[in-house]
């Protein structure tokens, strides 16, 4: 509001009503006076020019005695703008003149035209401040809470102040010339980020840097795929982590074992490195795994794992545990016959590991026992002694030889035998035996190998009386009227042959088992052809010559041999001698002879059948003379096995000592027989065997490996 136009009104009003008309009123011949300004808020009493930037903002004051119209603007006699309306605020757009000094010019006219004028030096500054030499370059990498940014900041008219942001928040504000920040990085998301950086000038003018800078306060990622937590160590680990790091280049890799360094990997990609358990003793075992990327972010993983000595490796087949069985365990012991590790073998297992928790040498021994606890309280046990770790290292059970019954118990009449001949028809498949002027046979289908079974019964008459020997084949199965004839049993391709034990006067024992092709022999598919005792010394037996090929026992009071092939026309006992004692659960042998290279022991119950138990441990015959039996571990004390152990001694049956045929070693014994589970003969032609038996009770023939 300009204060001449009120005071003009004022007069105007005052001589109007005293005159009553204009007219009497002389020229207006005066210009506006006492101009006074105020640029962008600043009054013109400055004694320096006012510096000004985008905008010009004025206001006018001035008088005249009839009033101020108009008041215009000039920058350097260029009219800019003009205001006709009270108060007199006039805004100029400077932005398109450039930086320099200028005169601006107020006019201010009143109503006759009368006009005065006032000029004042300003200085337009639309240079904004000039942001540079920044130290951190755009795209780096940085973490942590020091991360020192400085830069420089130009202005011809001066700095105000500069302004720091990290994505959008003001992390300080500078005043001085000390362009310096400290970039702290822990509170801020890996990844992109934005530093921000705002000058203002002394006119208002800002100008802004962006820098875009990756925050890593993460260290590597370390990827194991070798290893888990908790994990049993019982072999050489090939290690090869894979370390990976989202920003920054992975510098170090350092690996430690219970605080000892493995490896120090430095600037590599490959961190592949072979731990060898058996360095180090067994017990609890840390791995750490330092992983250190280029600004010094770390990473540790740390997995906690079990060293342990590995002593075997148990492949358990899907029908090794049968519906008979209540309960199947397998335990490891020492040479002192105490447990090691002990295993329930279930169903739904296919693999179980042995371990001992202490320290375990490659020479040291153990012994596996096998125990299956079948229904009415009766136990099959067995036992492989001086077992290594390295030998054989892993044994491949098998199930068991199952069949499946096709018949039971069917009788057929028999007619024309004398009253001193024995019939008997017995293969894998079928077991037939005369009984009371009866020939009573029971059928099988071997349902292990679908290529064992024999295509026909091998029935058999042998008088050993008269020396007669007949046989007849008879198609499987069994007409349900079929009789036995006598004159329907040949005597074709029989032939007597002579067999002679030197030095020997004692009665022999014959088996002979006839196959009639190659995979009859290789699935053992076997017909009998002689069964029974056939002489002292000198003895004569019937062959039926027709057959593929052969397989014969022989047993002669403490040595049996079972050979593929005929008989030989002659045999000598080894030159061997057995006997043992007894102390509670360890037998003493006492032996002799070079040949020999496995041992067997039989233990079964002589009496007290309240838990009946079988139990076949085998041993090496050579290297062994103290058999130590197993201690019961206490994991089967729910068991009658174990506190029948804890009351009674496991009473020995018979001693067996056995040289095979190409098995030079009780070692190669372990690795061509029982580490693939197999039968002795599927390895050995030939073996010899003397045994020693309680109480000169009844020899069992050689022991099969794996009884159930």
């Amino acid at each position: 509001m300009v204060k001449i136009y009120h005071l003009f009104i004022f007069f105007t009003l005052i001589m109007l009503a005293s005159c009553g008309t204009d007219d009497n009123l002389p020229p207006d011949t005066i210009p506006p006076s006492n101009i006074t300004l105020t640029i962008n808020d600043l009054s013109d009493d400055n004694t320096e020019p006012i510096r000004i930037s985008k905008n010009l903002d004025i206001k006018v004051n001035a008088e005249d005695d009839r009033g101020v119209s108009k008041v215009e603007v000039f920058i350097d006699n260029q009219k800019i703008n003009e205001d006709v309306t009270a108060p007199f605020e006039i805004s100029v757009d400077v932005n398109s003149f450039e930086t320099g000094e200028y005169t601006l010019k107020i006019s201010v006219s009143d109503e006759a035209g009368n006009t005065a004028s006032k000029e004042e030096t300003i200085i337009i500054d639309n240079t904004i401040p000039s942001i540079t030499n920044l130290s951190i370059a755009n795209g780096t990498i940085i973490g942590g809470d020091q991360n020192e940014l400085t830069f420089e900041v130009i202005d011809d008219t001066g700095i105000e102040k500069v302004n720091i942001y990290i994505n959008d928040n003001n992390i300080e504000e500078i005043t001085d010339d000390s362009y310096l920040v400290n970039i702290p990085t822990n509170d801020l998301a890996d990844g992109n980020n934005e530093i921000r950086i705002v000058a203002l000038d002394l006119t208002g003018n800002t100008s802004t840097a962006n820098l875009n800078v990756v925050i890593d306060n993460s260290g590597p990622e370390i990827t194991l795929e070798s290893i888990t937590e908790g994990q049993i160590v019982d072999a050489l680990i090939n290690f090869n982590p894979n370390v990976t790091d989202t920003f920054s280049e992975v510098i170090t890799l350092e690996v430690l074992y219970n605080d000892q360094q493995l490896k120090l990997f430095n600037e590599v990609s490959n961190y592949s490195f072979d731990f060898d358990p058996e360095i180090y003793p067994v017990g609890a075992g840390n791995f750490k795994f330092i992983a250190t990327d280029a600004l010094g972010n770390s990473t540790t993983k740390e997995i906690r794992v079990e060293n342990k000595r590995l002593l075997l490796t148990l492949n358990v087949p899907d029908n090794l545990v049968q519906q008979s069985t209540v309960e199947y365990w397998a335990f490891v012991s020492g040479a002192d016959g105490k447990p090691l590790d002990t295993k329930q073998i279930t169903r739904d297992i296919s693999e179980l590991k042995f371990y001992s928790d202490e320290e375990f040498t490659n020479d040291d021994i153990f012994t596996l026992t096998l125990v299956n606890y079948n229904n009415g309280n009766s136990y099959g046990l067995y036992s492989i002694q001086n077992l290594t770790r390295e030998t054989p290292g892993k044994i491949n059970l098998f199930g068991p030889k199952e069949s499946r019954v096709l018949q039971l118990n069917v009788n057929y009449p028999s007619s024309g035998f004398s009253n001193t001949t024995s019939i008997r028809g017995r293969a894998i498949d079928h077991n037939g035996v005369e009984i009371n002027d009866l020939f009573n046979i029971s059928s099988f289908d071997p349902i292990w190998d679908e290529n064992a079974g024999t295509e026909y019964s091998y029935v058999y008459a042998n008088d050993p009386v008269t020396g007669n020997y007949s046989y007849e084949k008879i198609e499987k199965p069994f007409p349900n009227d079929y009789t036995l004839e006598a004159t329907n049993f040949s005597t074709e391709n029989i032939e007597q042959r002579t067999v002679e034990m030197t030095n020997s006067n004692q009665s022999m024992f014959f088996r002979l088992f006839g196959f009639d092709n190659e995979i009859a022999f290789n699935t053992d598919s076997y017909h009998e052809i002689f069964f029974g005792s056939i002489g002292r010394g000198t003895a004569n037996y019937k062959v039926n010559t027709s057959f593929h090929k052969y397989r014969h026992r022989i047993a002669l009071n403490d040595y049996i041999t079972e050979r593929v092939g005929l008989p030989s026309a002659t045999y000598t006992r080894p030159n061997w001698n057995l006997d043992y004692s007894q102390n509670q659960n360890t037998i003493s042998l006492t032996k002799d002879g070079q040949e020999h290279k496995v041992g067997q022991v039989y233990l079964t119950n002589q009496s007290n059948f309240d838990t009946r138990y079988s139990w076949v441990i085998v041993f090496d015959s050579q290297n062994q003379d103290n058999i130590v039996i197993p201690t019961i571990p206490e994991e089967l004390s729910h068991l009658t096995l174990h506190s029948y152990s804890k009351s009674n001694t496991f009473e020995v049956r018979q001693v067996e000592i056995s040289k095979y045929k190409g098995i030079n070693s009780y070692s190669e014994y372990l690795n061509l027989v029982v580490k693939e589970n197999k039968e002795y003969k599927e390895v050995s032609e030939e073996v010899d065997s003397i045994y020693k038996v309680i109480n000169n009770s009844n020899a069992l023939f050689i022991f099969w490996n794996f009884p159930f």
